[in-house]
């Protein structure tokens, strides 16, 4: 099977439709492109929202993002890379590899090294 291959602006386009399509607010797109791809942190909400601590989520969501969170369930179940939520050890392991980008740069050094992952 041939892999697609996107550019970096191309993913962070694709993902900004999904999260707009998905209904989630534009304020937090940035910060929601910016994990998936890089693994950068996030803020209290959303690090709730990525390791399902729906008691917290409900105490830190903003008056916008409280009414949309199945917009969130929509976009994280329809959308999100699979390891990047679900849990606090799938959040902290998709921040400490990198994100898409890190996790893509580790296939790439062990296919030069002969140790395709």
């Amino acid at each position: 099977m041939n892999a697609v291959t996107v550019s970096l602006d191309d993913y962070r386009q694709q993902l900004a439709n999904s999260l707009q399509a998905c209904g989630v607010p534009r304020h937090m797109w940035e910060s929601m492109v910016e994990y998936v791809i890089q693994g950068h942190p996030v803020g209290e909400f959303l690090e709730a929202l990525l390791c399902n601590d729906l008691m917290k989520v409900a105490r830190k969501a903003d008056a916008m993002n409280l009414p949309r969170l199945p917009d969130w369930a929509t976009f994280l179940d329809s959308c999100a890379p699979a390891g990047s939520y679900g849990s606090a050890a799938a959040y902290n392991e998709w921040r400490r590899t990198g994100g898409v980008l890190g996790r893509q740069q580790a296939r790439e050094a062990a296919r030069v090294q002969g140790r395709e992952e």
